[in-house]
């Protein structure tokens, strides 16, 4: 289940008991979410964490039309987590034609030392 803040998604409940649950967040480099800039065509891919700073999104398509200051959010492609749950924005894009992906580091919405209530989605 997806956890929230009201600036966006924060990590994945794990492990869930009747009154605690572990929450995997998405700086975490070993969770991978389906994630869409928001443009017309929204290019899909990959966001995995790298620090609490820095996200890093690789698009399935090495011509994704995303640019810098794109909000990034959920696809919606999962039954588990809905579509057009904020992310953060585009920081930085770059190509690597040698392996043909195209990469967007992404800044956080939810940055983890401001949080004082989540929300989780049934």
């Amino acid at each position: 289940l997806p956890v929230i803040t009201p600036d966006g998604l924060l990590g994945i409940v794990q492990l869930a008991e009747a009154h605690t649950a572990q929450v995997t967040l998405i700086y975490s480099p070993t969770l991978k979410i389906g994630a869409i800039a928001q443009r017309n065509p929204p290019p899909a891919g990959l966001i995995r964490g790298e620090s609490p700073q820095k996200l890093l999104l690789e698009f399935v398509d090495l011509d994704a039309p995303a640019q810098v200051g794109d909000l990034v959010t959920t696809t919606g492609f999962s039954s588990a987590i809905p579509g057009g749950i904020p992310i953060g924005r585009i920081v930085q894009i770059a190509n690597d034609k040698d392996f043909g992906t195209r990469r967007a580091q992404v800044f956080p919405n939810v940055q983890i030392g401001g949080v004082r209530e989540v929300f989780v989605l049934r």
